[in-house]
């Protein structure tokens, strides 16, 4: 993992060295369960949800979080991460257990309370990105999919601009696709090849970074459950996580 974000640090050097060789100047990052613990943050929130509504209504908790992931899954496929699939989740619920919506409004607003804050970013994930901006000299381009205003919050509360050249927010009504990825290349100033990919998930990272063609591709393990959905291309390179991307990069070839 890198602890220091030294050029004369000998693996640092090596990662630069690595990079020269590969002919690499810059990076297209995912956000989400990349750097930052989201998954585990929305579930955390989830848990009390669910616990806000076991309290009103008496019913088993374990009961409710299966009731309360189906319908989550439902509506994946009309909202993907959209906050509205948390309002459709409560009319299910609420119909389902013979209340009605506005009855676990509390609740609800208390859920949506998420969006106002940001998860805590993975161990090793802000030494990487200094490393990246500030002594290996890449261009950085996030690419992400999530809500408008969220994804800003998580830039401000953890002052990620400070390493980020360019973001792209994919529509939170959709999976990231080639061409929200492509917009990542053309803000990069850089063509595919001179760019190292990196994210979780199958579908929405590592299958259209592979289409785009750029130069490596370093995956973490997924935390989401549809981020695991797809078989994954050849050639990827996994790490642990995001702190092992100097790994990763001396992995490459």
């Amino acid at each position: 993992m890198v602890e220091r974000v030294e050029l004369k640090d000998p693996f640092v050097q090596q990662v630069a060295e690595r990079l020269e060789k590969l002919g690499v100047a810059g990076v297209l990052l995912d956000l989400d369960d990349h750097f930052l613990k989201t998954t585990e943050f929305m579930q955390r929130y989830l848990g009390i949800f669910v616990g806000r509504i076991a309290e009103q209504t008496g019913r088993d908790y374990q009961n409710l979080w299966v009731m309360m992931k189906k319908h989550s899954d439902a509506a994946w496929g009309e909202y993907h991460v959209s906050p509205i699939r948390w309002r459709y989740v409560v009319e299910q619920m609420s119909r389902e257990l013979g209340y009605q919506p506005a009855d676990f409004k509390t609740a609800h607003e208390e859920l949506m309370t998420l969006y106002q804050k940001s998860p805590e970013l993975i161990p090793g994930g802000l030494t990487v990105l200094r490393l990246m901006k500030e002594v290996l000299k890449l261009k950085v381009v996030f690419v992400t999919n999530a809500n408008v205003d969220w994804t800003l919050a998580k830039f401000d509360q953890h002052n990620l601009w400070r390493y980020t050249d360019n973001l792209v927010i994919a529509d939170e009504n959709g999976h990231k696709s080639v061409r929200d990825w492509w917009a990542g290349v053309t803000l990069s100033g850089l063509p595919p090849e001179m760019l190292l990919g990196g994210g979780d998930s199958i579908e929405g990272d590592f299958i259209p970074l592979k289409q785009i063609g750029v130069r490596g591709i370093i995956g973490v393990p997924p935390q989401f459950e549809q981020a695991s959905n797809g078989h994954r291309p050849d050639g990827v390179t996994m790490i642990p996580s995001i702190g092992y991307w100097g790994e990763g990069v001396l992995k490459l070839c």
